[in-house]
């Protein structure tokens, strides 16, 4: 009898085990994978953080998942994290810095920036499109109330100017975000670009680890990727990670 309910004990356990990993907050997924990044245990840091931030703690959390590739030496998914990070956080100089180390560590250099780059780069794409709906919302206010009241001077041409411009300007920074939305980052040392979307296709190009791609189309599990130089082909999901 005693041996029969300890087998129930043990069917409870571990019933309830998952559920209770499942119900942990981000911030406590976080706090784990800190714990275990002190103690060196980086592979598991890297998961705690990847779960913490896709249940919602963001860019810190996939920035320290990035950190613990790092120290494996998966710069490949190091890269995604810290690009991850960046999309939410797009102003962190410690993310931006890390991209750029990464980069170089990879042999895949960023490509150099402009002035859409810190242009758009100030806001996150968040941001923008929070911009774009509050000048667009704004803009309606003013000329709804400059129709009941019957004004039309100069203050109230200038403030709906104001609010076009600020919502076009919002528009153009949702836009340059897609790029980073539409980007997928090879996490394989042995990653290529193939002619189809096949297992047996024959390979067209390398897609080495840490190297980008536009996402051009999407079939099964494979991905079209534009690379920085210009080559198109086909990449297995497991091989390259949409950024988004």
């Amino acid at each position: 009898m005693p041996n029969a309910f300890a087998k129930i004990g043990a069917v409870l356990i571990a019933a309830i085990l998952p559920l209770s990993i499942l119900a942990q907050t981000p911030q406590e997924l976080f706090e784990l994978g800190t714990r275990a990044y002190r103690q060196s245990d980086y592979k598991t840091a890297a998961a705690y953080f990847e779960q913490s931030a896709q249940k919602g703690f963001g860019a810190a959390a996939y920035h320290n998942a990035a950190n613990s590739y790092a120290k494996m030496s998966q710069n490949g998914l190091a890269m995604l994290n810290y690009e991850r990070a960046r999309y939410l956080k797009p102003r962190s100089p410690e993310t931006v810095a890390n991209i750029s180390a990464i980069s170089k560590l990879s042999g895949t250099p960023e490509k150099k920036r402009n002035f859409a780059d810190v242009f758009f780069g100030e806001l996150s794409n968040f941001e923008w499109a929070m911009l774009a709906i509050c000048s667009f919302w704004i803009g309606v206010i003013i000329a709804s109330a400059s129709i009941m009241l019957r004004k039309s001077g100069n203050s109230v041409k200038t403030a709906m100017s104001l609010s076009s411009l600020v919502f076009i300007i919002s528009i153009a920074g949702t836009i340059y975000w897609s790029d980073m939305r539409n980007t997928a980052i090879s996490v394989s040392q042995d990653g290529v670009l193939k002619l189809s979307p096949a297992k047996n296709a024959p390979a067209i190009a390398p897609f080495p680890e840490g190297r980008r791609g536009i996402i051009k189309q999407r079939r099964g599990n494979y991905l079209r990727l534009q690379t920085p130089d210009k080559k198109i082909g086909w990449a297995e999901v497991e091989y390259a990670k949409p950024v988004r």
